[in-house]
């Protein structure tokens, strides 16, 4: 079955967490309802000019369920059908933004690729490769609350951008671990992800947890802690479950998941030690 509006909206009406999100201030929009949610999403086709009629509101999380999405049974291809890598086993989210509505540039997870599906509408991607140089500019916005000027300050300052255009229902894509990317919403727009983990990409992701780590670390010495770093290091806690399932999985004939779980097992005892410090 081809995705569709229709079930996009059993999605969102069977989703228990629903969580609408301001793309203005970039915050979570403190109990909105669904079917508010809904009527804002809406209130532009039928050119309602009042000043508060129209809200930039998204959905960032919302899971696919077996009557809704679930239906066209998406496939991360070729990563679903490769024994060297393991696709997430929890439910595909889906991401619902409204015209204008633009992501600040950012980063998800520590060492996941993400495997995207296009769903409708115009969407324009920039993307930063996480390059020694770009985490380093990223570390001080890095879980910070997104400004209006900091698309504007990683152009200026991050190197290597790229870009695309996604408009073509279905398209599938990747970024790679831990890609700073930003996302402006042409028109209403719509795609659904999951996480990948693949050894393809194991190196890169071992890097990228150990950057989590850090950045983690430097949160204990400033006067004001994040109030999210529980949040992130059970992120990274995930991440490093995931490789070992991957390495119980995999080929036991491949030498890379062996270097692989030698390293993914020095980083979750690093993570032990960050999380002794704080007393977690």
């Amino acid at each position: 079955m081809l995705p569709s509006l229709n079930l996009l909206l059993v999605d969102l009406l069977h989703d228990e967490d629903f969580q609408a999100t301001d793309f203005i201030s970039g915050e979570p929009v403190a109990n909105m309802q669904v079917m508010d949610f809904m009527a804002n999403m809406y209130r532009p086709l039928f050119k309602d000019d009042r000043p508060d009629a129209c809200q930039l509101y998204g959905a960032l999380n919302i899971p696919v369920s077996d009557n809704g999405l679930g239906l066209c049974s998406f496939d991360a291809t070729p990563y679903s059908h490769d024994a060297a890598s393991i696709v997430d086993d929890s439910a595909w989210l889906t991401v619902w933004t409204s015209p204008g509505a633009i992501s600040q540039p950012h980063m998800d997870h520590y060492g996941a690729t993400q495997y995207f599906v296009h769903l409708f509408g115009q969407k324009l991607w920039l993307t930063w490769p996480p390059t020694p140089h770009n985490v380093v500019f990223l570390d001080s916005l890095h879980r910070q609350k997104a400004d209006l000027n900091r698309t504007k300050i990683c152009l200026e300052n991050l190197e290597k951008l790229e870009f695309f255009l996604v408009k073509e229902p279905g398209r599938a894509f990747v970024l790679k671990p831990n890609t700073i990317h930003a996302c402006m919403s042409i028109s209403g727009s719509c795609h659904s992800a999951i996480r990948v983990w693949s050894l393809d990409h194991w190196e890169e992701s071992c890097r990228l947890m150990r950057w989590g780590i850090q950045w983690l670390t430097k949160q204990f010495e400033k006067d004001h802690i994040a109030s999210n770093v529980t949040f992130d290091i059970e992120k990274l806690e995930d991440e490093i479950e995931q490789w070992k399932t991957l390495e119980r999985r995999g080929p036991k004939s491949d030498l890379r998941l062996e270097l692989m779980l030698k390293e993914v097992l020095s980083i979750a005892g690093d993570v032990i030690k960050l999380k002794e410090t704080i007393k977690l």
